[in-house]
């Protein structure tokens, strides 16, 4: 996407292109992430009283239903 829309923009007239990654490019960012669900999405009916869930509980249960890794 950064090689294909800098060159749109360079025949267009633009001149000074900065590209901006996606959010989830690194690993960090995914983790920060993963821990704002965790502080924010804790104490609903359904997960109280319950630790939250690790990582291979996670893809487990994801497994299970149908998903691809």
């Amino acid at each position: 996407i950064n090689m294909e829309n800098r060159e749109i923009f360079l025949q267009h007239g633009g001149e000074d292109y900065h590209y901006i990654p996606a959010l989830n490019f690194s690993h960090e960012h995914i983790q920060a992430l993963n821990q704002l669900v965790i502080e924010h999405c804790t104490g609903w009916p359904e997960t109280q009283n319950q630790p939250p869930p690790d990582g291979q509980e996670t893809l487990a249960r994801a497994k299970a239903m149908g998903a691809e890794y």
